[in-house]
């Protein structure tokens, strides 16, 4: 079976309207990026966007013109919990919106959301959850930084806490999502995070205390998991791939600017039944 991988597909930065997209604005924008696609299934690793009603209209055209008879898996990131002027009057906290959004794509046919759960496709068992950054890489690389200091950071150059302001401690959201992991990790064949659960690859960007808000300490799942193939985004890097522990780890941002599609491309893998 062959999968397809985007993640950081941020529909509302394409189109204006977050609530009517068009089919032909949506085939203009998707035809060129899904022409050579090759997978039955489209794994989608996170931030969708920041309205949910065109996060939902943008993912019915996507099955609908690209994988009718097909299947599309996807988690949340850390925009899809964002609460704006507009979202903040529908959803009492960031975590209402995510949820809603969650119930909202598990109720179509073909399209699954993980929240530590595994499903089925064909003999493949897919796993995953949304997952957070935590502050291990900050300890590994710049074991002086503060604590204090981390967080003037994370205020500073990160949306989260302007956008969730019931957010006041990334490590405990980090924590959660990681119990989540615990339940499935070992039993999997593919997992999907919105963030690199490795420490080691910092894809095409400079190693920074910055960076440490991109990763999360994964290696105990990298180790002892079963997984072969480990699908993540966050990073915005595109076409990346990397091998840790023997896990084939994928990210491929389609972007958020024009420059970003216009070299966007899919990813795609396969997983035999001899596997």
């Amino acid at each position: 079976m062959i999968f397809d991988v985007l993640s950081d597909l941020h529909f509302d930065a394409h189109f204006i309207d977050p609530v009517n997209t068009s089919k032909k604005q949506f085939q203009k924008k998707f035809d060129p990026l899904f022409r050579d696609k090759a997978g039955e299934v489209l794994i989608i690793a996170g931030d969708l966007g920041h309205f949910n009603d065109q996060i939902m209209l943008c993912l019915g055209w996507l099955k609908k013109l690209y994988y009718p008879e097909g299947e599309i898996v996807c988690v949340l990131g850390n925009h899809d919990y964002h609460l704006n002027a507009r979202t903040k009057r529908d959803f009492e906290t960031p975590r209402h919106r995510a949820q809603d959004l969650r119930d909202r794509i598990n109720a179509q046919d073909g399209m699954h959301c993980l929240d530590g759960n595994i499903i089925s496709i064909g003999d493949v068992k897919i796993g995953g959850c949304d997952s957070w950054y935590d502050d291990v890489f900050a300890k590994k690389y710049f074991p002086h930084t503060s604590k204090k200091y981390l967080m003037e950071l994370w205020e500073k150059w990160m949306p989260d806490p302007l956008y969730m302001p019931d957010l006041e401690d990334y490590i405990a959201m980090s924590d959660s999502e990681k119990e989540k992991i615990d339940r499935i990790y070992r039993d999997v064949d593919i997992m999907v995070t919105h963030v690199n659960p490795s420490l080691n690859n910092n894809g095409a960007y400079e190693r920074s205390e910055i960076s440490n808000f991109y990763h999360f300490d994964g290696h105990r799942y990298l180790e002892e998991g079963n997984m072969k193939y480990w699908i993540f985004g966050h990073s915005h890097d595109k076409q990346h791939q990397f091998t840790q522990d023997g896990v084939t780890l994928i990210t491929n941002a389609l972007g958020s600017d024009y420059y970003d599609v216009k070299n966007a491309r899919l990813m795609s893998f396969e997983i035999t039944k001899e596997e």
